[in-house]
């Protein structure tokens, strides 16, 4: 997740898979969803393209060469 606060971006550790460090390897889900970073609580990326190309229908981006 990447937020922009007062000017300043804020992004979660990713691992070398490029997924958040606190999501499960297997389900991808977070493993800390009830005590999450508050750049995850502000951050919404349903309508983020860079992330999905239909939210509603589950359809990730396609991921882009030489992006993390």
């Amino acid at each position: 997740a990447l937020v922009a606060i007062l000017g300043l971006l804020y992004q979660i550790r990713k691992r070398e898979d490029h997924y958040c460090v606190h999501s499960d390897a297997q389900t991808r889900q977070c493993t800390l969803y009830a005590q999450r970073p508050s750049t995850c609580r502000i951050y919404d990326c349903r309508e983020d393209k860079r992330i999905w190309t239909d939210f509603a229908n589950k359809i990730p981006a396609p991921e882009v060469e030489g992006e993390p």
